[in-house]
């Protein structure tokens, strides 16, 4: 990737929510729901895909899809969750 990172498969290299979250650069998130580590919603776009990147972040129950934002690569974002107590 061009800030020198590979690119991260989340969901095969952390299987603990403690390593997942301790990415380098918050590359990826933990999915309470799944207990499963997925790519941070910010960082879809770096996967090599033919899935368009609104698609990719329209799948993921996680990441919400902003069209107004100016860059491409920042319009795939994290919803805000609020977990019960």
């Amino acid at each position: 990737e061009s800030d020198g990172y590979c690119v991260d498969r989340c969901d095969l290299m952390y299987t603990k929510q403690a390593t997942c979250e301790a990415t380098p650069n918050g590359r990826c998130m933990w999915d309470d729901d799944d207990s499963v580590c997925e790519r941070q919603c910010s960082f879809l776009y770096l996967r090599a895909s033919l899935t368009p990147l609104s698609q990719k972040c329209l799948t993921n129950a996680m990441c919400r899809w902003d069209p107004s934002q100016v860059l491409v690569k920042n319009e795939c974002r994290l919803k805000l969750r609020i977990r019960p107590k």
